[in-house]
């Protein structure tokens, strides 16, 4: 394995780590009595944006849709992005 793919790798590995602290964080915010919605759009912010540099558009367009959501809608765009970042996460 060349050093930049052991690079690669080890930056993988840390992303995926990095999606399950995330979707805790999520789910503490979900459970919560009152939706912080603007820490769910902060999150979420930063989620559109990693994902797609490493490699789950999936995680950047829900996470898309959870920043683009109304009070009505972003529960319900949050659990699919949990869902994801749970998929991804457990992932290798």
């Amino acid at each position: 394995m060349s050093r930049l793919a052991s690079v690669r790798e080890r930056l993988a590995g840390q992303y995926r780590a990095s999606l399950r602290v995330e979707a805790a964080e999520i789910q503490a915010l979900l459970a919560a009595d009152a939706l912080n919605e603007a820490e769910m759009h902060q999150r979420a912010h930063k989620l559109r944006g990693s994902g797609g540099s490493f490699g789950y558009p999936d995680i950047s367009d829900a996470a898309s849709l959870v920043e683009e959501a109304t009070s009505d809608t972003l529960a319900a765009a949050a659990h699919r992005l949990l869902e994801l970042l749970i998929k991804h996460g457990a992932a290798h």
